[in-house]
Formats: C-alpha cells, sequence, structure tokens
C-alpha cells in the first residue's frame, strides 16, 4: 500500500454504487469527495463528481505496480452496526468479492470495537479497515482536517507537507473564494493519493411522533 498505483487500482476496482444501492436503501450517496454535497464548493472541478469503477484499468495498475498477479491483504470490518455503515460485515464481503475480480485476494477480520479502534492507530496497525465519521459542524476544514489534518496522519501514516501546508492556509484564508481554491487542491491531491476511499455520504434517520409539539 506504500505505492500509489496499488492504492489507486484498489480504488478502481471497488464498485461503491453497487454497494452504497445494496447496503444503504437510497439513504446516502456516492461521490469522489470526503466532504458532503452541501460542501461542493469545497472540492475541484478537476476530479469528476462521480468516481471511476473500471477492473481493467485497476489490473493494468497492479500489473504496472509489479503485481500482475495481485497479492494478499486484510481488510477489517466494524464488528456494530453504525449510522455511515449499517452493514458493515456485508458491505466488507462485497468489496473483498471486488478486489477478488482484480486479483487482490482478501482476508476479512474483525474484532471488539473499543479494542478496534484502539488497534488501528497501534503500530503496524491494519492493513486496511473502514471507518465513518459524523461531522461535528458544517465546514469543509471539519472533514478535510479529520482525515488529512495531524489527527488523521495518526491512523493512515499519510503524512504530507504540501497537503498539511493547504490545510492551514485554508483555515486562515479570509473568504470562501480563497478557502475553495485551496480545499479544490487538497481534494485534488488526496484523490490521487488514494489513502482513503470515499464510500457513503449518509443519511441517518430520525423519528418524531406527530402528537408531539413545542
Amino acid at each position: 500500500l506504500k505505492n500509489q498505483k496499488v492504492r489507486q487500482a484498489i480504488s478502481l476496482a471497488i464498485n461503491r454504487r453497487a454497494i452504497v444501492d445494496s447496503f444503504w436503501y437510497g439513504l446516502g450517496t456516492t461521490d469522489t469527495s470526503i466532504v458532503p454535497p452541501p460542501l461542493k464548493w469545497a472540492t475541484s472541478a478537476n476530479v469528476p463528481a462521480d468516481y471511476k469503477f473500471d477492473p481493467a484499468a485497476a489490473k493494468k495498475l497492479l500489473a504496472e505496480a509489479g503485481y500482475p498477479n495481485g497479492f494478499t491483504i486484510d481488510l477489517w470490518y466494524m464488528p456494530i452496526t453504525r449510522s455511515y455503515f449499517p452493514n458493515p460485515k456485508a458491505s466488507a464481503e462485497a468489496m473483498a468479492a471486488d478486489l477478488a475480480d482484480v486479483g487482490i485476494k482478501v482476508n476479512l477480520k474483525t474484532e471488539d470495537w473499543a479494542k478496534y479502534l484502539d488497534d488501528r492507530n497501534k503500530a503496524p496497525g491494519f492493513d486496511m479497515y473502514m471507518i465513518g465519521w459524523t461531522g461535528q459542524y458544517g465546514a469543509a476544514g471539519n472533514f478535510y482536517d479529520s482525515f488529512y489534518g495531524p489527527g488523521g496522519v495518526k491512523d493512515s501514516g499519510f503524512d504530507n507537507a504540501q497537503i498539511q501546508n493547504l490545510l492551514a492556509s485554508a483555515a486562515s484564508a479570509k473568504s470562501k473564494g480563497q478557502q475553495a481554491t485551496l480545499y479544490g487542491q487538497v481534494h485534488d491531491l488526496t484523490t490521487q493519493a488514494a489513502v482513503r476511499i470515499p464510500i457513503i455520504h449518509s443519511r441517518p434517520l430520525c423519528a418524531a411522533r406527530t402528537a408531539l409539539s413545542g
């Protein structure tokens, strides 16, 4: 996974739309950004809104990376249901099937939730793992910083000085236009890096009784 072409191949091999359609029952959308649709202004026009699913291109990248016959890797999935992953095991199985189609054999693993959250940050960490997050407030920086800022580096090991500088500049930008330009560059760089693969922008359900008011 230190090889960018391998990470890009994995991204191309996973049929995200099919997974979302199968397991979220219309309660979410999938695209190429870590920020949700209302913050689309903080994405790059250079990155297509819809992700590319291309197993043939994935196989080509794997061959170029030196893995023409694929390899074996672990994928850890959450042991509990979360609003962002209502069917974690089934979703992981679907990803594993997609990756098998391009020659990557996936061993599915899981463990107690508290241990899972702890172990992902401990050396050597997991090969690949599923995680989700609910934004604390509706700002692009809240999403980008959480996944690619110093806190995000802790669990991915991906520490890119250019991205860190762009995030710091965006945080102190004096206009939304300046922020949009800077976050657009972050979107370009993180898409190319393919360290994190966005799967879903979920819409958690809330229920209310019509008889209640006030």
